[in-house]
């Protein structure tokens, strides 16, 4: 009996040993999930600023090639003008030509101004619809992005949200790393 007492003493230490252990090995389990878990949410994060910096790259390159369409737009109304008022200018000196060789100069440098005019407002033309065309190709680039933008915010939201949630249940257990420090 004396030696039956002390043995079930041992025994019962060494189950509480052995039951402690298996609570901290437990635990140290779950702080290493833990921080696998903060280190993937901390990569995710970076890949959203990476989407949210691409769409808003995206946007500014977007509004540049419309700003400067508008430009171009008002530069050919410009031109369109010009060339109204120059072709009216001209029908009139043509009318009241007299056939003198001073008319018929006066005549010609204003159909050579005319067509030099018209050259140059056809190549911003040209130009304007090449703008055009980019402005069409950038729209589709600048909603992919910001699919790819909405994906990631919503990638980075739910892997938070698990993070949050596990440090809240494992920090009243273990001293562990503030999510709110390591992911901002």
């Amino acid at each position: 009996m004396e030696v039956i007492i002390p043995s079930v003493v041992i025994l019962f230490f060494l189950g509480v040993i052995y039951v402690r252990l298996a609570n901290q090995r437990k635990l140290l389990k779950e702080i290493e999930s833990y921080e696998i878990m903060l280190r993937n949410a901390r990569v995710i994060r970076l890949q959203y600023i990476q989407a949210l910096e691409g769409s808003r790259d995206a946007l500014k390159e977007l509004q540049h090639i419309e700003e400067s369409l508008k430009s171009i737009k008002a530069e050919l109304y410009s031109f369109r003008e010009e060339l109204r008022e120059m072709l009216l200018t001209l029908r009139k000196e043509i009318e009241k030509s007299t056939e003198t060789l001073l008319d018929k100069r006066t005549i010609s440098q204003m159909r050579t101004n005319f067509e030099q005019k018209w050259k140059v407002a056809d190549g911003r033309k040209h130009f304007y619809r090449q703008v055009l065309a980019t402005c069409r190709q950038t729209r589709p680039i600048l909603h992919q992005k910001a699919k790819e933008e909405d994906q990631a915010n919503e990638r980075w939201a739910v892997e938070k949200e698990k993070v949050m949630v596990f440090y809240r249940n494992l920090s009243p257990k273990a001293k562990i790393t503030d999510p709110l420090k390591y992911l901002t």
